[in-house]
């Protein structure tokens, strides 16, 4: 979800007046020791190639150079970021998938 910007305004308008809007209520909440995962999948995300029909996954080389990049060496830790990076794409996927446009 997307709230950019208008965050503040659901923020604003739910302690002035009581109304929680629908997206504000839909907000999900992002747990502080999950916040760099999330980060490093938006990182990647942005850098996933295209396929004929939909995007392509995240690789597993390319969360082997995130973990790099950050300094993450130990492999059980590597195992967890790639499982949990599995996890956001396997959610990612089944919304592209519903939500794409009809051909």
């Amino acid at each position: 979800m997307n709230f950019g910007s208008k965050v503040e305004f659901f923020e604003g308008r739910l302690l002035d007046s009581g109304v929680a809007d629908r997206p504000l209520l839909n907000r999900p909440e992002l747990f502080a020791d999950l916040a760099p995962v999330w980060a490093a999948w938006l990182a990647m995300h942005a850098t996933r190639g295209a396929g004929m029909t939909e995007p392509e996954r995240i690789t597993v080389g390319s969360c082997r150079d995130w973990c790099d990049l950050v300094g993450v060496h130990d492999t059980d830790e590597r195992l967890e970021f790639f499982g949990r990076i599995q996890v956001l794409e396997n959610a990612f996927f089944k919304y592209y998938r519903a939500n794409k446009p009809k051909s």
